[in-house]
Parts: structure tokens; sequence; C-alpha cells
């Protein structure tokens, strides 16, 4: 009898840790593939920076949201629409290997009007060469119809044609995740871009299911971040009993959601079905939280200013020029000097270790090579022809080296990188190296400084061609630029050297 206690105390050990084992028991799949959480932290920082208002910091990649997960970036382009108050940029990230577009959403006066705005938004707009696909024209001119398209084409040609056919990955929120999905589109459809890679955070539908259908089957590595309660993703409305008439996400969604196991409460990141309106996920709840929208995996989303479209920028920077529309284009080209100064201290460390070995392997393994190889099998006249041709041939590639730069004097019309002093002592060391390889009657001296000093004097004319154009054309010290959507009662305020002046837009 005395055993039956601890037979009994046994018996029901194991079946509690056997209940406790079917409990904790979870279905699990692999969704890697589809979707990565790191990648998702790293585009919702450019999806935030994007919102800033100080230009210059955000050109030069400076702001206090450009920082943490995208400190490897690099701006090539950045387009303010100031019109119809729209905002994205282009650059490289070299940690991902990727270009990267980001579209900033809605800068209103008030995001609950532009909310309130959506429930009546209707689809009028049917998609070119996609027979029955509607959109709504609002958002479709958002990207196609203002100067935000053009801009960004530019700069990823640019950046692919310096770093080479890379990756794309297009990102933004709320009103820029819509413009984000028309650009992606885009790219692959009308610009042949083969690797295409959206992810958008709290967007709005764009469109109806048949061009949900399209777009899932053009750019299929696409994803839609929804935060709980995040009211922007359910308008405009869906309606269920008429789903042609309807608008309709496109796939596919991953649902962030809080659950609850006692006291801890765990963020679940749910991946979605295919259909883009899955009814167990963000479908389930109500939308009806701005705050949820404004705040993804605890990035803020928003600017930092609500109150109006405003903008602060350095007029002393040179890389920025005005269309007569009062547009902002900020750009630099990769191949600029000023360009690579701008490289974080990472990616210069990294820079400096290749360069080194870059140094070491010329240096000593091309010219030892050249020297075992001449001395080793080549003798008398042969060796000094071979010898002399390969000096003539460095010889020349000093002085053909600044052709780049004189390319981008003639396109960018200054003289800022082609110093004068440089130019002509290489000219006078040319004309100094001509006249003793001549009097020497040595060839492989002579030919390379003939072409020396014709390159020397074309760089001193092209430098007194454009050393006075920036001076001619002055740029404005444009320090800030306060902007409101043109159809409201509002004005546009310009600060030039602490005058202010104010002028009414055009409705």
């Amino acid at each position: 009898m005395g055993r039956r206690p601890w037979l009994v105390a046994l018996i029901l050990v194991c079946l509690f840790l056997v209940s406790e084992g079917r409990e904790l028991k979870i279905k699990h799949e692999d969704y890697s593939h589809i979707y990565n959480h790191t990648l998702a932290k790293i585009l919702v920082e450019y999806a935030s920076a994007v919102y800033m208002t100080d230009l210059t910091e955000l050109f030069t990649w400076t702001c206090s949201r450009c920082s943490d997960l995208t400190m490897d970036f690099e701006m090539t382009e950045l387009i303010v629409d100031v019109q119809n108050c729209l905002q994205a940029f282009v650059g490289v990230d070299h940690s991902l290997n990727s270009v990267i577009i980001a579209f900033r959403g809605t800068q209103e006066h008030s995001i609950q009007n532009w909310i309130e705005d959506l429930f009546w938004k209707q689809l009028d707009l049917k998609y070119p060469d996609m027979p029955d696909a509607m959109v709504h024209h609002g958002f479709y001119s958002a990207y196609h119809n203002t100067t935000l398209r053009p801009g960004v084409l530019s700069a990823v040609k640019r950046a692919q044609e310096s770093y080479g056919d890379l990756p794309i990955m297009v990102t933004g929120h709320s009103m820029g995740g819509a413009m984000a999905s028309f650009c992606a589109l885009d790219l692959t459809v009308n610009h042949g871009a083969s690797d295409v890679q959206l992810m958008t955070f709290g967007q709005p539908r764009v469109g109806n299911a048949v061009f949900a259908s399209y777009f899932s089957k053009l750019v299929p590595n696409a994803i839609r971040v929804i935060h709980e309660h995040d009211m922007v993703p359910h308008l405009p409305p869906y309606y269920y009993y008429f789903p042609q008439k309807t608008y309709h996400h496109f796939p596919r969604e991953v649902w962030l959601h809080n659950a609850g196991i006692g006291s801890l409460v765990l963020m679940i990141e749910e991946i979605c079905d295919k259909t883009g309106e899955d009814p167990t996920c963000s479908r389930s709840v109500s939308g009806n939280s701005i705050s949820d929208h404004l705040s993804y995996y605890g990035i803020e989303l928003s600017a930092d200013s609500w109150n109006s479209c405003r903008i602060i920028m350095d007029g002393k920077l040179k890389q920025y020029h005005m269309d007569p529309a009062g547009n902002i284009f900020m750009s630099r080209d990769p191949s600029m000097p000023s360009f690579l100064k701008l490289v974080s201290q990472n990616k210069t460390g990294r820079s400096s270790a290749f360069t080194l070995k870059l140094i070491f392997l010329l240096n000593v393994g091309l010219y030892g090579s050249m020297i075992l190889l001449t001395l080793l099998f080549l003798k008398g006249k042969r060796r000094v022809a071979l010898v002399g041709g390969i000096c003539a041939a460095f010889a020349v590639s000093v002085f053909v080296a600044p052709l780049s730069i004189i390319k981008l004097v003639i396109r960018t019309k200054s003289v800022e990188y082609m110093p004068f002093s440089l130019s002509f002592f290489l000219t006078l060391s040319a004309l100094a190296w001509f006249c003793y390889g001549l009097l020497l009657k040595d060839f492989f001296v002579a030919f390379p400084n003939v072409m020396g000093f014709l390159f020397g004097m074309a760089q001193m004319i092209l430098y007194f061609i454009y050393m006075n154009k920036n001076k001619d054309e002055p740029v404005p010290n444009l320090t800030e630029v306060v902007h409101v959507h043109p159809t409201r009662n509002s004005e546009i305020e310009v600060i030039h050297n602490n005058e202010k002046e104010a002028a009414r837009p055009e409705t």
C-alpha cells in the first residue's frame, strides 16, 4: 500500500509532461524565401529616413535616421516635387549590394483628413496594357505624372552603370508605399529590370483584383507589411460582395500583431496567404489606429514637422538645382571625388585594404613579372623595344587618365575637380621630357610626352572656358522652403538670406 501514492504521483507527472508537450507543439513552415525579418528592419529605416525635412543632412546621409542598419548607404539622387509635396531618393546599399529606392508617405497638413479622403477614392483609371485592370488616378499620377518618375529612373540607370546590374529594392510607407508599388511595376514592365524586390509598410489599396493579379505575376517578390490595427491598409474599403468592382490588395501580406501568453506579450510576424486579402490576417481586425500606422518595428514613420510640407537645405550645396516649377533635384555622380568622400568609416577601412592589395599586385606582381620575363626570354634590341613600349604605354596612361575629369567638366560646366596647377605642371613636364627625348632621338620618351602636351593644353583650354561659369550663374542662398498642398488656400514661404518673401500659389 505504501507504494501506491508514489505510483499515482509518477503517473500524474507523466500525464502532465505529455499534456504540456502536446500544448507546445507548433506547426512551423519555412517562409524565409518569402520574408526576411532583418531585411524588413533595414528597409523600414529607409522608409523612415525619406521623411526627413533637412535635405542637406538627408543628401549627405548624416541625418538622425541615417545610421544603424543603413550606414553603408550612398545617396545618388534626391528628388523633391514641391508642387505636389512628394519626395524620394535613390542610392546604393553596399551591405545589401543593391540599389535602394525610397518614397515618402503623405505629408498633408492633416493625416486625418488624408485618411478620410481615402474612403471616397474611386477606381477611375485603366492601367495601360492590362485589360480590365483598374487603379486610382491619384495614386497612379503621384508616381507617373510628377517629377519623381524621371528622376528615379535616371538615378537607377546611373547607379547601375557605375556599380553593375545590381538588384533593386523599392520601399515606402503609406502613400509612399503606393508610389513604390507603381515604381516596382514600372521598372519591371517598361525598363526590363529582372531583379526587383518591393517591401512597403502600411500602404493603401491601389487597384482592383485584376490589377492585383497582374501585379503578383509581374512583381512576384513583393511584401506588404501591416502593423496591428493600422487603418490605412484597410482603405480604400474592400467590399466582399462586389469583388470585381472593389479595391483589392496584391499579395503578399505580412501582418505584425501581438499575441499574449499569460503576462508575456510577443510580436507575431504572420505570413498571409497568396490572395492578398487573407481574412485571417489584418482583415480579421478593425482598422482604427493611426498610431499603429506611424510606427513599424519600433521605427517612427512620420516627418519631424506635420504642420506643412517643410523643407530645409543649405543653398551653398552645389549638387542641387531647381526646375522652372521650383522642384528640387540633388544629384551626385558616383564617379565624382566628392561622392567618394562621403563613404562611411567602416567602408573606408575596407576600401583602404583593397587599395593596398591593388598597389601590391601592380607594383610587385605586375612589374616583377615584366622584369623576370624580359630578363629571361628577351635580349638586345628586342628587350629594349618591349620595355620601351611598356614604359611608353604607362606614360601615355598617366596623361589619358584625366579624360574622365574632362568629361565631367564639360557635363557639369564646372572646373571644381580639375585644378589649373595640376594641368599646368603636367603640361610643363611633358614639354620638358619631349625635348629630352627629341635630343636623344628616343622615340619611347618623346612620343608619350607629345600626347601629354596635347592633353595638358586641352585641359587648360577647358579650364579657361568654364572657370567663370558658376560665377555667371549665381546659386540662390535658399535655406528653407515651406509649402502646403496647392489645393488648399495657403502660402509658400521662401527664405533668402534671412529675408522672407511670400508667394501665393496659383490655383
